[in-house]
């Protein structure tokens, strides 16, 4: 019995029935900060007390103010737990819209009048700026990021010079602003586009000078009395004109044309002493 003819089909064809192929996943821009536990916006509440008064006594009275005269639906915010901190003030853990910390505070600052006072607590992240304009300055960054992140507190470094001939400056900002920053990768300051990094703190040893550990265990050099500017004994890098010379740099073999722990110090990027 013959086999009945089977049709051939050639690539193309089969190619075009079958289903296309996955894309590979987009990767990140930026950086994320995994590293980092987040922690909630919180609201600090300091009772001012009488002589002789309990102090559940005056949270009590300030949290039967609150109820009745804070809003918390129309501000889109919402209480996810109260507790007492160590010194026997109240904090009020927030959820809810952004910049919902602050908002809560200025409507209970208003609420409970002389009864105490209230403070934000914002879980803060430090990221800088690669690439500043050479133009610009502190103002030009604080507008930039009220512009990027509403009237939210921050906290703006001194700019400096970086090794290309442009700026680069520090700032500590909360981490809902700082985790849409570093995603982003860049930001608009001035006439440039700066690159945003999460700033790297390392320990540092205030003995020898030296990374990566501190000076509890430290086996360097005693460089307690020498300048981190010039490398000398006798003064101190504040009241320092002479030319950058790091010690740190000196004495492992590296360039030593920059003060100690610099942006170009090669001992703090190896960790020596």
């Amino acid at each position: 019995m013959k086999k009945p003819r089977t049709r051939k089909h050639d690539a193309a064809e089969v190619n075009a029935k079958l289903p296309p192929p996955p894309r590979p996943p987009r990767p990140p821009r930026g950086q994320t900060l995994k590293r980092v536990r987040a922690k909630p916006d919180a609201v600090l509440i300091k009772a001012v007390k009488a002589d002789g008064d309990d102090p559940t006594t005056s949270y009590a009275t300030i949290a039967a103010r609150l109820k009745e005269k804070v809003d918390l639906t129309s501000m889109g915010v919402t209480i996810e737990r109260t507790r007492m901190t160590k010194a026997g003030n109240l904090l009020l853990e927030v959820g809810g819209k952004q910049p919902a910390p602050i908002a809560l505070s200025d409507a209970i600052t208003a609420a409970i009048g002389n009864l105490g006072e209230a403070s934000v607590l914002q879980q803060k992240v430090a990221v800088e700026f690669r690439g500043v304009d050479v133009t610009a300055n502190e103002d030009d960054v604080r507008n930039a990021l009220r512009a990027r992140s509403g009237e939210e507190p921050f906290r703006i470094g001194k700019m400096r010079r970086s090794p290309g001939g442009q700026k680069q400056v520090d700032a500590l900002l909360s981490l809902r602003v700082a985790e849409a920053l570093l995603f982003e990768g860049r930001m608009k300051i001035g006439w440039s586009t700066c690159k945003v990094r999460l700033k790297e703190r390392s320990s540092r040893c205030y003995r020898c000078q030296g990374f990566g550990h501190y000076a509890a265990n430290c086996t360097g050099p005693d460089r307690t009395k020498t300048c981190m500017r010039c490398g000398e004994d006798g003064h101190i890098a504040v009241r320092c004109n002479k030319t950058p010379s790091c010690p740190l740099c000196r004495d492992n073999g590296f360039k030593i044309d920059h003060i100690s722990g610099g942006e170009a110090c090669d001992s703090r990027k190896n960790k020596k002493h």
